[in-house]
């Protein structure tokens, strides 16, 4: 029976031949008495051992010629870069005690307690007491238009063929053809938004658990996240819903402008340089920065559905709008299945991996958050659920104070919306680059728990150190650069491997851009000859692989042999499109 390959370039001679070898070496390590045989099949062992190897370097060699230029993407760069995709295997799982589990249904039990997130009323406050009250309250403003024929065909046809099917199995593939069969039956289910009605069908997940990278011989339950399978009906009409209530928030200007994950028009790097902006004013004028990051556990499955609705209801949205939303959010269910078990249930917060609503409703909920009433000199900046905090003042102490004040606020409004954020994950810096003689270490307390203090915090991908010089930015990336062009420098020979017109693409689509990332932010860096060699070394790595020279060939050089821009004024060039770009839009007044 021959084995399953354990690299993408093994074959089937090769696996018999490796049988023969080990046969030989067995053979050798048993003759003991008879030192003319032993030394004979030791020579034979020996023999094999060098046509092994030499047989392997050249299926080796084959393999990676067989790469294109057009797509080198192949499993010769997945193997470099490591993004090779390894099966899902389910393991046991142990109690928090320690103790192991007693059966299979113990085990899926801890797992769906873990997978699935549950809003406690028994823990309610007077607050959320009345939050709960105030959400099944009617809203009294006008209903939004229905949904037309053309709103639910684009929906539809942005289904993803490659998406895993629901709890129902039907593909989003399957549904396109059905609607093209039947467009006036599959129109008249979505007269939903008429009726405030999100089907019972439709609110059904199917949980699969994933091992978190690193874990997979953990036995604590918290190795799996939770991948959810949604219906693709339902996903048609999460979509229309969610568009239609991110139409009325941005039209209205209702937002806040720190927000900048999944809102139209911003990115990380808005993000992130937002930041930067806010902490090097205050450097200017010789004050000290302290920068706190906060990490949600759970992140988008501590989700507060009253909250959602509550910030829904203060937006005044149309009626419908909020009904089906009210709607979509009640009754929800998670199916869990293996092989001989199905676990059912229901419910009660958060939103589920991969559908539509995620990002929009945790925005909303997060808009509270940002609204807070913080200090003149106090800065809140979020990509999503990434959250910064900035604060400024003329001393260590003095900033310690405003900021331990900013913290409790956001503690108490967490209270509120039932959110946990992880003292543990979440970080201080002290930010300044004057050379003061006070103690520059401080506490910050989250939780009541100290915060640990770092000189170097890493937000969006960009390394953010306490002088905002950015060298540590500047060695990791370039360090994750070498590290790739290292491990495909085994593929990539002068007579055989991955040509020159494979590894530029590889340069162009893979390697610049990891370079190149945040450029804007980091690119006044390049001004120092250090940061600006460890660039320079990382192209020059790449360019002696795609030029095929010799090591002593400059970089100068070699970025004509290939046409490749010298990689500081590739940055600079980055860096001047993104202002150009940016300057074009204006910023609201609202929450700025």
């Amino acid at each position: 029976m021959i084995t399953q390959k354990s690299v993408p370039w093994w074959t089937e001679e090769l696996t018999i031949k490796r049988k023969k070898l080990n046969a030989l070496r067995r053979r050798y390590q048993r003759t003991k008495n008879n030192k003319e045989l032993r030394e004979h099949r030791k020579n034979r062992y020996y023999e094999g051992k060098v046509t092994i190897k030499r047989e392997k370097l050249k299926s080796w060699k084959e393999y990676c010629n067989l790469t294109l230029c057009a797509n080198p993407w192949n499993a010769v760069y997945k193997l470099a870069s490591n993004k090779t995709k390894r099966s899902q295997t389910m393991t046991t799982v142990q109690n928090p005690d320690g103790s192991r589990m007693l059966d299979h249904n113990e085990t899926l039990k801890v797992m769906m307690d873990h997978l699935t997130a549950n809003d406690e009323q028994s823990d309610d406050t007077d607050y959320h007491k009345r939050i709960r009250i105030l959400s099944t309250e009617p809203i009294l403003t006008a209903d939004d238009r229905d949904h037309t024929p053309t709103e639910v065909k684009t929906a539809i046809d942005d289904l993803n063929h490659k998406k895993a099917p629901g709890e129902d199995g039907i593909t989003g593939e399957i549904y396109q053809r059905v609607y093209k069969q039947f467009p006036s039956f599959i129109y008249t289910i979505y007269e939903c938004l008429r009726k405030s009605c999100f089907l019972k069908k439709w609110k059904k997940v199917k949980i699969i658990p994933i091992t978190k990278p690193g874990k997979e011989t953990s036995a604590d339950v918290s190795k799996f996240r939770p991948i959810s399978l949604l219906n693709v009906g339902g996903k048609v009409l999460e979509k229309k819903l969610i568009n239609r209530i991110m139409h009325h928030v941005y039209s209205n200007n209702l937002l806040n402008y720190n927000q900048f994950g999944f809102t139209p028009k911003k990115s990380a790097i808005d993000a992130a340089l937002a930041v930067k902006e806010y902490l090097e004013e205050g450097m200017s004028q010789g004050h000290i920065a302290i920068l706190v990051s906060l990490d949600v556990k759970g992140t988008f499955d501590a989700a507060c559905w009253p909250s959602i609705l509550k910030t829904l209801k203060e937006f005044n949205g149309p009626k419908n709008l909020y009904s089906l939303a009210k709607s979509y959010l009640s009754e929800r269910t998670a199916i869990f299945t293996t092989n001989s078990t199905q676990m059912e249930r229901e419910v009660t917060k958060g939103s589920p991996q991969g559908s539509c609503y995620r990002p929009g409703f945790w925005n909303l909920q997060y808009n509270l958050l940002l609204n807070l009433e913080f200090g003149k000199r106090t800065k809140a900046i979020a990509y999503a659920d990434d959250l910064l905090i900035a604060v400024k003042a003329e001393t260590v102490r003095e900033a310690e104070n405003y900021t331990n004040i900013e913290i409790s606020k956001i503690t108490k409004w967490a209270k509120d919306n039932k959110i946990t954020f992880n003292e543990q994950k979440s970080k201080t810096m002290v930010v300044t680059r004057k050379k003061r003689r006070e103690n520059k270490e401080v506490s910050i307390y989250l939780n009541n728990k100290p915060l640990e203090q770092v000189n170097n915090i890493k937000y969006l991908g960009i390394i953010m150190d306490s002088k905002l010089n950015f060298r540590e930015h500047i060695m990791h990336i370039t360090g994750k650069c070498n590290k790739l062009i290292h491990a495909l420098a085994k593929s990539t020979k002068l007579s055989w491997g991955l040509n020159h017109e494979a590894l530029n693409t590889i340069y162009k689509g893979a390697i610049l851009p990891l370079l190149l990332y945040g450029a804007p932010i980091w690119v006044g860096a390049m001004g120092k000859k250090c940061n600006k060699i460890l660039y320079s070394r990382a192209q020059w790595l790449m360019n002696i692989k795609i030029a095929k020279a010799y090591r002593m060939t400059s970089n100068e050089a070699l970025c004509h042999l290939p046409g490749t821009t010298p990689i500081d004024i590739k940055a600079e060039e980055a860096a001047n499109l993104y202002r150009i770009t940016r300057d074009g839009q204006t910023e609201p007044s609202i929450g700025s």
